[in-house]
């Protein structure tokens, strides 16, 4: 939901007179909110438990999504600032999800569990986006509809949330008691933030496998919020792909990879760019069972908190990126080929770092 406003920005730029700038601003103010509400996020994660951190932080969500056609027609200044407001709340979630896991996911089962959790990433962003050209070109009322059709879908997510989920198996009123004593001797009792001792910062912040793995999810996210900001504008001027055919596409590319030099060096033709697009994000896969549970390796009493701090310094390129696409140069086409250099260059270093200091795998 909170990237919906990316593509709307595209579709519509003229109808609202956004410059790059503007856009820019608007892209990024969500980001500036989400990084502030990461660490507080993780610290009432492992105090109240994730559920009703995560699921607070949708509800939050939900409703500035179906706020924000109104607030657009006020103008970009409004809709920066409920942008900013929408960041601040969607930032506990991620910090609430590695705590839920850490008490339900055993470690032998951890990689492919957490792999179908956030899995979930990909198929709401293949969804929302095929939804979303759909609503804009076929039904009546236009963009504003997406807005309101996945705020309702996050209000009865919600409802939902808080009937079937809960904190730890022994909460759990449903599960069998083999599942409750397997989950238990597998995962062993993590504590709550009020059963521990004070969170070790010093020990975190020393750590260099702490370091590394901010280092390499940095350079993930980069590779991300490049594709979710300037990749809907290089389909639309450069390869001239309709709204829906846009969104179509924009479905399957959320991750950074080779694919994506590739295809700015491809000219205009739409079938290779797709194919490079595609081959970016199925190279993106690997990191969903290795970096994005590494935290639940190095601490799984305080996975929130490292979690909390490594995503919210990632975070500073989600804020970066607009900014950098739009000044590298005035022509999208060979604004999205340095973009997608830089990208390439990044990904590269980081690589190596994480691999040099990656030595709670060994």
């Amino acid at each position: 939901m909170s990237n919906l406003t990316t593509m709307i920005e595209v579709q519509y730029q003229n109808r609202f007179d956004w410059d790059e700038k503007t856009q820019g601003e608007i892209l990024s103010s969500f980001y500036y909110g989400y990084i502030l509400t990461h660490l507080p996020g993780g610290i009432l994660s492992q105090k109240f438990g994730g559920k009703h951190t995560m699921g607070l932080g949708i509800l939050s969500t939900a409703i500035f999504t179906l706020m924000t056609p109104y607030v657009a027609y006020k103008g970009s200044r409004p809709l920066t600032i409920l942008r900013f407001v929408e960041g601040l709340g969607e930032g506990t979630t991620f910090p609430a999800l590695y705590t839920l896991l850490a008490q339900w996911a055993p470690p032998d089962e951890k990689g492919k569990l957490s792999t179908v959790v956030f899995a979930g990433v990909q198929i709401g962003n293949i969804f929302s986006n095929f939804l979303s050209g759909f609503t804009i070109q076929y039904i009546p009322g236009g963009w504003p509809n997406v807005f309101y059709f996945f705020g309702v879908i996050s209000l009865i997510w919600f409802v939902l949330w808080c009937l079937f989920v809960y904190n730890d198996p022994n909460s759990h009123p449903f599960i069998s008691d083999m599942e409750r004593d397997y989950l238990k001797q597998s995962i062993g009792s993590l504590k709550r933030k009020k059963d521990l001792p004070s969170t070790p910062w010093i020990s975190i912040l020393t750590s260099w496998p702490v370091w590394a793995l901010i280092i390499v999810e940095a350079g993930n996210d980069w590779g991300g919020f490049t594709i979710i900001s300037d990749l809907p504008k290089y389909m639309s001027d450069v390869l001239h792909f309709s709204i829906m055919e846009t969104n179509i596409v924009h479905s399957g590319t959320v991750g950074p990879g080779l694919g994506v030099m590739c295809a700015s060096f491809i000219g205009c033709n739409k079938t290779i760019a797709t194919l490079c697009f595609t081959l970016g994000v199925a190279l993106m896969g690997f990191c969903y069972p290795s970096i994005h549970i590494n935290s639940l390796d190095l601490s799984p009493n305080y996975a929130p908190t490292i979690m909390a701090l490594a995503n919210g310094i990632c975070c500073l390129s989600g804020m970066a990126t607009p900014y950098v696409a739009g000044i590298l140069t005035p022509n999208i086409k060979n604004r999205f080929r340095m973009a997608s250099g830089i990208l390439d260059y990044d990904g590269f270093y980081d690589d190596i770092i994480y691999n040099i200091w990656d030595i709670w795998i060994r």
